[in-house]
């Protein structure tokens, strides 16, 4: 009885901050979010006004700090997608001007930072929107969706986006659009780090981890030394070490 009393009060007391939240503008549908996300947005909310009232503005903080100033007012705890998204809102408010920082992205900042990662969560969270993102905003990247799916990927199929990501590259840079280059450039550095990922997830199954391991490798080359990455690959599944783990059918 007490349980479910106390479970009530905390129902009550939920829905009451729901709704001051809602009447602050902080949000439109705070019904919909979870606690988390609600206990996260509610405490940087205070963060925020306090900053302004000392003239400090939201352009003048680097996202990373507020990246790791929300973690750590979670309690710094292992982070999933609620506690992504927490941040992530969070960061669409305080930058209303700025591109928003991929679930991925926020996640590397945090591991950096000691934070631990709930790797399959890390994954489904980034790749659903990423995913989001690409069919709401910008047809060209179509093409690259299965980078985001955040199921593994063969080699071969690797190879194909790795080749249409540089096709794009070159067309981007033709066009100067620095905004599309530093996307795609996003979106490679995202799926290395999914790869690695589901390397860490997928221990007991030798010949995916070792995939995921070569398809990270090969997206560092591609990130780092785009225009040389075709020659580097054709090194690389010459070379002894790549036939003897991958065999040397070329598509894979």
């Amino acid at each position: 009885m007490t349980v479910f009393v106390h479970n009530a009060n905390f129902c009550l007391v939920l829905s009451f901050v729901q709704k001051l939240i809602v009447d602050a503008g902080v949000f439109s549908k705070a019904s919909s979010l979870s606690p988390t996300v609600l206990r996260c947005n509610f405490i940087l909310k205070s963060l925020s006004m306090k900053s302004k009232r000392f003239g400090t503005p939201a352009s003048a903080r680097a996202p990373q700090e507020i990246i790791i100033k929300a973690w750590e007012y979670l309690g710094s705890p292992d982070v999933g997608r609620q506690e992504l998204l927490a941040i992530q809102e969070t960061l669409r408010r305080e930058f209303d001007q700025r591109p928003l920082e991929s679930p991925a992205a926020i996640a590397r900042v945090l591991a950096d930072a000691g934070a631990g990662l709930r790797h399959p969560e890390v994954i489904q969270c980034d790749s659903q929107w990423r995913q989001d993102e690409i069919e709401r905003n910008d047809n060209r990247f179509l093409e690259l969706i299965d980078l985001c799916s955040g199921q593994p990927l063969s080699l071969g199929r690797a190879e194909e986006l790795i080749r249409k990501m540089e096709e794009l590259r070159l067309e981007f840079e033709a066009e100067g659009d620095p905004a599309a280059l530093k996307t795609l450039q996003t979106m490679a550095a995202d799926a290395r780090q999914r790869a690695d990922s589901l390397r860490e997830t997928r221990t007991g199954d030798s010949e995916s981890c070792a995939e995921q391991a070569e398809l990270a490798q090969w997206l560092t080359i591609w990130i780092q030394t785009p225009n040389l990455f075709q020659n580097w690959l054709d090194l690389r599944r010459s070379s002894k070490e790549f036939i003897e783990q991958f065999g040397n059918e070329p598509g894979r």
